[in-house]
């Protein structure tokens, strides 16, 4: 990584989410999803999305540690609450066949809002996309978040312990062990793949 904002990391960000968005449109339509070397398309552009924020967030630690936790909470957080309470609280009851009294009265707005803020993801909202191949599930991508703050916490433990930063100042090429703490989420990704939770299908509150 060199020091200029004119590097290829915004070319590698911009191809995984368009891998992201090109096989997603396949799976919400019930169709298989194209593959590259027997990886889905839009798993191999979640896992570069990974790959890439592992180097840059990283490389924010090292430029300065202090607030590093303060910086990932306002990375996540403000625009979080802003689109879940107009996801639950707006959209939602626009969007649903319930009448709005019915919909609220369910609480699963208040589970959606509440649960995705405490990092438990929750897809379901009264009456919204009540049919179809997702079955009444909104915003799926909100798994990737449980795994995001995990790997922004095991950075922040690595580096207090100085176990992986003082590595960094031992090797010439400083970033060759950055994508250490993404190896966890992308693992716990495919052990919930393997062990048949990664249909998006079967998400639910339960």
């Amino acid at each position: 990584m060199t020091k200029s904002r004119n590097n290829n990391f915004n070319l590698l960000h911009i191809a995984g989410v368009v891998m992201v968005i090109y096989g997603h449109q396949f799976a919400l339509l019930g169709e298989e999803v194209p593959d590259i070397y027997g990886m889905a398309v839009s798993t191999l552009g979640v896992n570069l999305l990974f790959c890439v924020s592992g180097y840059l967030v990283t490389k924010s630690y090292m430029k300065s540690s202090q607030g590093y936790l303060k910086r990932r909470i306002l990375r996540i957080y403000p625009e979080l609450i802003f689109y879940l309470a107009v996801m639950a609280f707006f959209i939602g009851p626009i969007l649903s066949e319930l009448s709005w009294k019915d919909y609220f009265g369910s609480k699963v707005p208040f589970f959606y809002f509440l649960g995705n803020l405490a990092m438990k993801p929750h897809y379901l909202l009264p009456g919204v996309f009540p049919g179809g191949y997702i079955g009444g599930n909104v915003n799926i991508s909100l798994w990737t978040l449980p795994f995001e703050c995990l790997a922004y916490l095991l950075l922040f433990i690595s580096g207090k312990v100085k176990i992986l930063i003082e590595g960094f100042k031992k090797v010439k090429v400083r970033t060759a062990y950055i994508n250490l703490f993404w190896i966890v989420p992308v693992f716990m990704w495919y052990l919930r793949e393997l062990l048949g939770g990664g249909d998006f299908r079967d998400c639910s509150m339960e």
